[in-house]
């Protein structure tokens, strides 16, 4: 049996726990490389934001993929789950043939469902911003405020609406 040893820290290992080269154990080299892109990414940001921007170029649903998990973790949202992976995308970029819309764009069908394969489209961002994504409740639970158009994806708001009618009832006394 082989024993290697690290030229940096000194660990000693099989050959399967070092890199191809055989140099360094791979604790080492990842750590080198880390250090390495860190060191090139302040040396040369527009190199980085340019390669950066050439992948999500080249894989656009990697930009939606950072979108909703962004989206899903603001507080306002915190209800809103995402069951998409990054290849789950892909699969939906090329069912809905969003590499010939002009503006893609991730709709959920149901606005008050999650982020699942079932739920999610693309189409134009133009159509997606003029869906209407409000519904008609009878009234608010807390304070029974008739006829009351809600955002599905705001939860919070019957509170913000009892506030105001507290505030007008306040007023008119």
């Amino acid at each position: 049996m082989v024993i290697k040893k690290c030229s940096k820290c000194g660990k000693e290992g099989l050959p399967v726990d070092f890199e191809k080269k055989g140099r360094w154990c791979k604790k080492c080299a990842n750590e080198y490389e880390r250090l390495r892109r860190k060191e090139d990414k302040i040396k040369n940001p527009n190199k980085y934001k340019l390669k950066q921007k050439e992948y999500l170029n080249k894989y656009p649903w990697v930009k939606t993929k950072r979108s909703i998990s962004q989206k899903s973790k603001r507080k306002d949202r915190l209800w809103i789950k995402n069951y998409l992976s990054i290849k789950d995308l892909k699969d939906l970029w090329f069912r809905d043939n969003a590499f010939n819309l002009k503006h893609p764009s991730l709709d959920r069908i149901d606005p008050t469902k999650d982020y699942t394969l079932d739920n999610c489209r693309y189409i134009e961002l133009s159509e997606n911003s003029r869906r209407v994504r409000y519904m008609i409740v009878d009234c608010c639970p807390r304070c029974g405020f008739k006829n009351t158009y809600i955002d599905p994806s705001y939860p919070d708001q019957f509170k913000d609406k009892c506030k105001q009618k507290e505030v007008t009832n306040a007023r008119s006394k």
